[in-house]
């Protein structure tokens, strides 16, 4: 039988390859109407913070990370993995509900605060994953993921090809984030988080909204995040996508 953890892979993936249903598609005209209305504060505090994002990404500093076993099995990684999402969400939001608290002031301060949250714990899941976020090659995937995470249903199919072929180009790839298109990442981002971030600054709901858009948006990248590292550790060992039983 399939292993679990593979199971849940395959479904991952189905869902990712999903052509924008009329929701979706509906959900992506609104936002760029609403796109129009968002104040300036706003843009260039997301713009920011990407900025700063971008220069973590690229030199790979001011992040501690896990050292993690290197013979611990992928239920360990996982479970490991898991804690860290837990922690990333509750982080995110105190973040988020403490800052919207302040009204559009303090809300902008959320945005930096949580990009740094979520770049780490695409590192940490990594390197649960044993993988070495040193490494620009490393890091480059860690861009595709969060590319995955936070693209619209358009784009994800092409962020995911590129995630599924990571392994097997990886030997053939120089200098891979100098090749990112940073401004079109940016923007990618800016489409996808701009309308749940204005609603964040509504005095009265922006507290629950803040903390609750903090939350999915951390639990979604951690699942994104796992299921990328999971597709790696089965492209890398296709024999350990099945459990073999012995019967009696």
């Amino acid at each position: 039988m399939k292993n679990r953890n593979y199971e849940a892979l395959q479904v991952w993936l189905k869902k990712e390859s999903r052509e924008a249903n009329r929701f979706q598609k509906v959900t992506d005209r609104f936002q760029k109407y609403v796109q129009g209305f968002i104040p300036d504060k706003i843009q260039d505090a997301i713009t920011k913070g990407m900025e700063g994002f971008t220069r973590l990404v690229m030199t790979g500093s001011g992040i501690k990370l896990p050292k993690t076993d290197a013979h611990l099995s992928l239920d360990q990684r996982e479970l490991l993995s898991q804690k860290e999402i837990e922690n990333a969400v509750h982080l995110g939001m105190l973040s988020g509900a403490g800052t919207s608290a302040g009204g559009i002031i303090t809300s902008l301060m959320d945005l930096p605060i949580l990009m740094s949250f979520k770049i780490k714990l695409i590192f940490e899941i990594g390197s649960h994953f044993g993988y070495d976020l040193k490494d620009p090659k490393e890091r480059y995937f860690a861009m595709l993921i969060f590319r995955e995470a936070f693209s619209n249903a358009t784009l994800k199919k092409q962020h995911l090809r590129a995630l599924i072929e990571f392994e097997s180009r990886r030997e053939t790839l120089e200098n891979p984030l100098e090749t990112i298109d940073w401004k079109g990442f940016q923007q990618e981002y800016r489409d996808y988080i701009d309308l749940a971030k204005l609603l964040q600054i509504i005095p009265g709901i922006g507290i629950v909204i803040g903390a609750g858009v903090n939350r999915q948006l951390l639990l979604h990248l951690g699942e994104t995040a796992i299921n990328a590292y999971r597709l790696r550790y089965f492209q890398k060992h296709p024999e350990n996508r099945f459990d073999i039983t012995k019967t009696p």
